[in-house]
């Protein structure tokens, strides 16, 4: 909301802007929590701006193999706001671990964009998913990670979807004692 409100702001300089979405699948009934359903954007446009989402379609993981094709894109790619060591990246926090998988399994070396660290399956033991996003996105790039390499990985990450799965059943009052 206020990306659009700025977006207003602006408006005289420019009519159309365009807001990313987060990739986040749109068939889920709430919206993350850090990003806005692009179906709103039409409720937030007006007759001078207009509001727009791009890309709906694509994936998280196809969005990062785009970044990962243009060297530009990918040497500005930043995912967190604890810079370390003069990186943008921190390689510690959830959504750099995150990311710095997902460009593994593309097969690219993250090191170099997250203060030269790479992930470890154990650095995941200590990770929870706090939202239907966040499962999505982990669900996804454990479906992109192909061949007996990947098998600690997988697991793992398929660890952490199970804790989020009893936790949203907990959370429902799903359980034995709910």
């Amino acid at each position: 909301v206020a990306l659009a409100a700025v977006a207003h702001a602006l408006g005289g300089a420019a009519s159309l802007f365009e807001i990313a979405s987060n990739g986040e699948p749109l068939n889920h009934s709430v919206q993350s929590p850090d990003g806005i359903h692009p179906t709103l954007l039409y409720g937030l446009s007006s007759e001078r701006v207009s509001l727009l989402s791009p890309c709906l379609e694509i994936s998280r993981m196809k969005r990062l193999r785009m970044i990962a094709q243009k060297r530009e894109a990918l040497a500005g790619l930043r995912v967190c706001f604890n810079n370390a060591g003069g990186y943008y990246n921190c390689g510690e926090c959830e959504k750099c671990l995150r990311t710095a998988l997902a460009l593994m399994v593309i097969g690219v070396d993250p090191a170099p964009l997250f203060s030269g660290k790479r992930p470890e399956p154990a650095a995941f033991r200590r990770e929870n998913i706090d939202n239907a996003c966040v499962a999505a996105m982990y669900a996804e790039i454990r479906d992109a990670m192909h061949g007996p390499e990947w098998s600690v990985w997988r697991r793992q990450i398929s660890n952490m979807l199970d804790r989020w799965v009893r936790y949203e059943r907990w959370m429902a009052g799903r359980t034995l004692g709910g």
